[in-house]
């Protein structure tokens, strides 16, 4: 049998496709979502002027917005000094929290919070030192669906620290651990 260049050509590219595919989904390291065909809020609005504290999570026991949003810590950023290392794309997928003004938080202790100054001159919502962010895939109050996201993100607990919620299953993770033998 005769294979024609054609069918040669339209392998090679597949080939080349699938090797480009690393299995992270080629988000950058910073957990972009995958499309869903959901409507994702790819730059939530990110007033932080209140913080509260909730147990009506996903995560259960969780810090979130004015508007029931849960917040993140980023275990690439530093608390003591506080520091954001979430820049440009990571940004877009891991808004971070900005504040024109005083934070005020209900159930947490308004002295654990503050601000630090992004490059961007915003000021940047902290609980106990850590910048906090929105997931852009999460699409509804109380989601938080970018808990261990690249095990460097996590949703901030009322306590500071992060979560141990171990979450679902991440659509993107086959069950049988995939990978492809990387």
């Amino acid at each position: 049998m005769r294979i024609s260049g054609r069918v040669l050509a339209l392998g090679g590219c597949v080939v080349l496709a699938v090797a480009g595919c690393d299995g992270d989904g080629g988000d950058g390291g910073y957990g972009a979502p995958e499309t869903t065909g959901e409507e994702t809020t790819a730059s939530p609005e990110t007033d932080g002027s209140t913080l509260n504290a909730t147990e009506d999570s996903d995560a259960g026991e969780a810090v979130v917005d004015a508007e029931g949003y849960t917040l993140y810590l980023f275990t690439a950023d530093s608390n003591d000094p506080p520091a954001s290392n979430c820049t440009d794309a990571c940004a877009e997928q891991w808004p971070p929290v900005t504040v024109d003004g005083k934070v005020t938080a209900d159930g947490i202790g308004n002295d654990r919070t503050g601000t630090v100054e992004r490059g961007e001159g915003e000021e940047q919502v902290t609980l106990d030192g850590w910048p906090l962010y929105r997931y852009a895939g999460d699409v509804s109050p109380g989601d938080a669906h970018g808990q261990g996201v690249n095990d460097s993100w996590f949703v901030i607990t009322p306590e500071g620290e992060k979560s141990d919620y171990s979450g679902p299953e991440s659509p993107s993770t086959p069950e049988d651990g995939g990978g492809g033998g990387y």
